[in-house]
């Protein structure tokens, strides 16, 4: 991971062996990603202060990992995808305390399991958490409290396919990307 000043300057390595998706806090010290903590280990999500490079493990993951870290607008909470089998992912939430540390156990959103998961958003709230999940080339775009028990709901506005997913801060808008692939 390679941080760049935004006005231009050195970069600067603060990570090695990172994983796909990274997300800041809301103070902007901290990046959440994933690690490789070594051979015969699961990825986990780690929290790595960019002014110390300083690493704070946030899961500790099932086989085969923990990914695509998603830190909540309002710092409180840290979403991740998990699941204890590589085709059988779902989404998960950790409490985070204000310094950045697990604040209690990590909890699956839902009912569901899925075969991927390519993204999660959260919505400005804080109080529901938007991915992309489904099996590859048939992604969809989900919604979800992530308080209590309930079932997610498909987002239909969108077509198969979507990878990445992101919510504005601001003003209540959502972008996705769709992969479309025509071979014949």
């Amino acid at each position: 991971m390679i941080l760049i000043p935004p006005l231009g300057g050195p970069e600067r390595k603060i990570a090695d062996h990172v994983g796909p998706n990274f997300s800041w806090t809301p103070d902007g010290k901290w990046v959440a990603a994933t690690l490789w903590d070594g051979p015969q280990k699961p990825d986990g999500i780690w929290l790595i202060s960019v002014e110390t490079g300083e690493k704070r493990r946030l899961t500790q993951p099932h086989v085969p990992a923990d990914l695509r870290p998603s830190i909540s607008p309002d710092g409180t909470m840290l979403a991740f995808v998990g699941g204890p089998e590589v085709y059988s992912r779902r989404p998960y939430v950790l409490p985070l305390s204000r310094d950045g540390r697990a604040a209690g156990e990590a909890r699956a959103v839902g009912r569901e399991s899925y075969g991927v998961i390519t993204q999660i958003a959260w919505t400005p709230d804080s109080r529901e958490i938007v991915y992309s999940a489904g099996s590859p080339g048939m992604y969809r775009l989900w919604r979800i409290a992530v308080a209590g028990t309930r079932q997610a709901v498909r987002l239909n506005f969108a077509f198969e396919g979507v990878q990445s997913v992101a919510i504005s801060r601001n003003h209540a808008r959502l972008v996705y990307e769709r992969d479309v692939r025509d071979v014949n």
